[in-house]
């Protein structure tokens, strides 16, 4: 499945490395249904690109897809694609 993900441009680098296991929420499955597989991935790998250039990356990265806005969190151990209004 082909899935356009644009990253934000993110406002400092940190040392995030979203190497940890992927999670998506509830709330995240339910907007992107069938999608929600191939966002995750892509986004992935579009944020492993930043990490690789950059060193790393912010904790918290935004992220579209077809319009809608979601977020990717690394809290250190886990990496959770989430909705905004579900933070």
């Amino acid at each position: 499945m082909n899935v356009n993900v644009q990253l934000q441009p993110q406002e400092e680098s940190t040392h995030a490395q979203f190497s940890g296991p992927v999670y998506t929420t509830s709330g995240f499955q339910q907007k992107f249904g069938n999608k929600t597989f191939a966002i995750a991935v892509k986004t992935m790998i579009r944020i492993g690109e930043r990490v690789k250039s950059k060193g790393g990356a912010d904790y918290l990265q935004v992220a579209w897809v077809d319009g809608e806005k979601f977020w990717v969190i690394d809290d250190g151990i886990n990496v959770t694609c989430l909705l905004p209004e579900e933070y």
